[in-house]
């Protein structure tokens, strides 16, 4: 059962350096939910017991308006959460990182939930507010009967992400099916896969 976000621990760092659809899209994206979902389900293709921990997830005020960024954080989690045997997730940063160190890419000082003073920043205070919703009215992961057959002999490319994110658009809540799976009735029916679909 998720019980909150988990920030990765950047810290407010100071001193030496220690060296459903959304409208800001990255480039070959379909927003910032469908990416969590096709990571989650992807890491359950060969193990559909793991329990899938979302790692480092989130988005620099150089990708989409800051002041989106709360509406993204809340879209991606309500995305994720529809995964069933979610353990976790973690956004990217904990903390900004104060700017007078040097060294770091231009977006990885803004990352955090809170500033380098280890105040809570708008994505911060919108996400503990999710989570206390999240804790009161738990959500139902969404049944996955229809899977998109992946080829294990290669890394999925952008024409098995877009044929994904396709279903996504339709309505579906698809899975991801290895070929070496494709006929062994136990793993379907231990997944509840009825049907598959050529990628």
């Amino acid at each position: 059962m998720l019980d909150g976000v988990t920030p990765h621990p950047n810290g407010p760092r100071k001193g030496s350096h220690a060296g459903q659809e959304h409208r800001y899209r990255p480039r070959r994206s379909r927003g910032p939910s469908q990416p969590c979902r096709g990571t989650a389900h992807l890491s359950h293709h060969s193990q559909p017991d793991r329990q899938v921990w979302l790692q480092e997830f989130g988005a620099a005020p150089q990708w989409i308006p800051a002041a989106a960024i709360p509406e993204f954080a809340e879209a991606s989690i309500a995305a994720a959460l529809t995964c069933g045997r979610l353990w976790g997730i973690t956004w990217w940063a904990s903390h900004d990182i104060d700017r007078g160190l040097t060294g770091f890419a231009d977006l990885e000082y803004e990352l955090g939930l809170l500033t380098t003073a280890n105040e809570p920043k708008p994505t911060g205070q919108h996400l503990a507010r999710v989570i206390d919703h999240l804790r009161d009215h738990p959500p139902t992961p969404a049944p996955r009967t229809t899977a998109l057959l992946l080829d294990g002999t290669h890394a999925p490319d952008w024409s098995f992400a877009d044929r994904f994110f396709s279903l996504i658009d339709q309505g579906t809540h698809p899975a991801i099916v290895l070929a070496a799976h494709r006929d062994d009735p136990a793993h379907l029916e231990g997944r509840g896969i009825t049907e598959i679909i050529e990628s």
